[in-house]
Formats: structure tokens, C-alpha cells, sequence
């Protein structure tokens, strides 16, 4: 992963929750908060909320919890809060391999889709472990491999197609660069988790989100830091052929996808 590649500011953060969080994550928040219901906890930390998506689902499903939704990202805090206000919940700025929080003060840590931006994994899933209680969980999703959700791969396999170095390649390093399935049970074990669970998820898109994802993708992640270091005409061109590849795909009923769910005890 490179530096960039963990940089939501400027313009990023608000597309990335008008055009991606209803398209991508939605559909897996909603997976996680029905899992959620089986747990029992009072006390829960959220990591790499991003504009909030999972909170925004979780906290009203939850309202007796007591819930701290955190992200590295300044500027996805700030829209976070601006966007989403619950009694429940507090906002704050927090590095996921160095949590201010203390030892065994939580029941559960949740994160939807940011283990992929974690420097170190098995340090970041450590510090996880150490600030919930004993019997406590960690709940989280990332993404399977880039081959089972085809309208992500399609604008990668367009872009990277089209625009010579450097070349685009966000997508396939970074959101979709850590879908082994065994990887993550052994990161998630290495940090000292027990029982850990590994489960495939599958969702389809809303209908007609064809143009939601490739907004959100190129105007809403750090993939829009890449194109920006082409010309603009070869970016506009690149795509254009990307939303024709996607329409394709799409007709109008929503595109499948693929996630993996992990719940892993302290």
C-alpha cells in the first residue's frame, strides 16, 4: 500500500459517502448489525468509521450501547459528525495501531472494510485485542478478492487498460489487496484472537448503481489522486469506457459483490 493510498481529503470524503456508502457499504453495514445481534456488549469502539456507514446503521439498532466511532482521517470525522448525530455516539480521530483507549475497557471493536489501509495488521488487531475486555469481540469485514465482485474489477481492469504510468492500480493493491481468507485468520490469530470465523458475504448493489460506484471510485477514494496525475482528456475517456463496461454488467438490476466476515474473540 502505498502512502496515498490512505488519504480521504479534500473533495474524497463527501463522495465517498454520497456515492460509494450506499452502493458498497451499506449492504455489508447492514450484514454485520444483524450478526451483531447474537453478541452481548455494552461498551463498543468503532475503528476506521470512515463518513460513518456502519455507525449510521448500528447505533440506532443499538441504542442502550455506548459507542466511540473513530478514523485516522480528519476530514472523514468531520462529515461524519456533520452527517450522522446520535445520542450514542461520540466522534474522534484515532490511529488504529495506537488506540487511546484503555486496557479491557470494551465489549466490542468493530471496523467495515478498513483492515486493507492498516499498515501493520497483526500490530493494529494486538492493539484491538488489548483494549477489550476478557470474552469480548472483534467483528469486522474486508473484502474478498477483487475476481468475485465484477464492478470494482471492471474499473480497475478499464483504467489500468488505459492510463500507461502511473498506472491506477488502487483498487486491486489496496481495497481488494488483502482478500485471502486464510491470511486474515492467521493476522487476526497472530494478535492472540480465539475462535476465529471466517464467513463469505454476498450482496448485490442497488439497482441502477452503475454510475454511484464509478463516481465513488474515481471521485471518492484515493484512486481520484491517481487519475488526477494523467491528462484530463485521457482520464475523461478512460472513464467514459469504464461506465460503458459497467452498464453492461449492471442491466439495470445491481451489481453482485463479495465481502468476508470475521468475528474472533479476546
Amino acid at each position: 500500500m502505498s502512502g496515498s493510498d490512505a488519504t480521504f481529503a479534500g473533495s474524497i470524503p463527501e463522495n465517498y459517502e454520497d456515492f460509494l456508502v450506499p452502493v458498497l457499504f451499506t449492504p455489508f453495514a447492514d450484514d454485520l448489525v444483524v450478526f451483531a445481534r447474537d453478541l452481548e456488549f455494552s461498551d463498543v469502539l468503532e475503528i476506521a468509521a470512515g463518513t460513518g456507514a456502519l455507525t449510521a446503521r448500528f447505533a440506532p439498532t443499538f441504542p442502550d450501547a455506548v459507542i466511540t466511532a473513530t478514523d485516522l482521517n480528519k476530514a472523514m470525522v468531520d462529515l461524519a459528525q456533520e452527517r450522522h448525530r446520535f445520542g450514542n455516539v461520540t466522534w474522534r480521530e484515532a490511529d488504529a495501531q495506537a488506540l487511546p483507549f484503555a486496557d479491557a475497557s470494551l465489549d466490542l471493536v468493530l471496523h467495515q472494510f478498513g483492515a486493507m489501509f492498516f499498515p501493520d495488521r497483526v500490530a493494529a488487531y494486538s492493539e484491538m485485542r488489548r483494549v477489550l475486555r476478557p470474552g469480548g469481540a472483534m467483528l469486522f469485514n474486508v473484502w474478498a478478492p477483487l475476481s468475485a465482485n465484477p464492478g470494482s474489477e471492471a474499473i480497475h481492469r478499464v483504467l489500468t487498460a488505459h492510463l500507461d504510468d502511473p498506472s491506477p492500480g488502487f483498487i486491486a493493491r489496496t481495497p481488494f489487496g488483502y482478500a485471502d481468507p486464510e491470511q486474515v485468520m492467521l493476522d487476526v490469530s497472530l494478535a492472540g484472537f480465539t475462535d476465529v470465523v471466517v464467513e463469505p458475504v454476498h450482496a448485490v448493489s442497488p439497482e441502477g448503481s452503475a454510475l454511484s460506484l464509478l463516481r465513488g471510485m474515481t471521485e471518492g477514494s484515493p484512486l481520484a489522486l491517481e487519475l488526477a496525475q494523467h491528462e484530463p482528456e485521457a482520464v475523461a475517456r478512460a472513464v467514459a469506457e469504464a461506465g460503458a463496461e459497467l452498464d453492461r454488467l449492471e442491466k439495470g438490476t445491481g451489481l453482485e459483490m463479495m465481502a468476508w466476515r470475521i468475528i474472533a474473540s479476546a
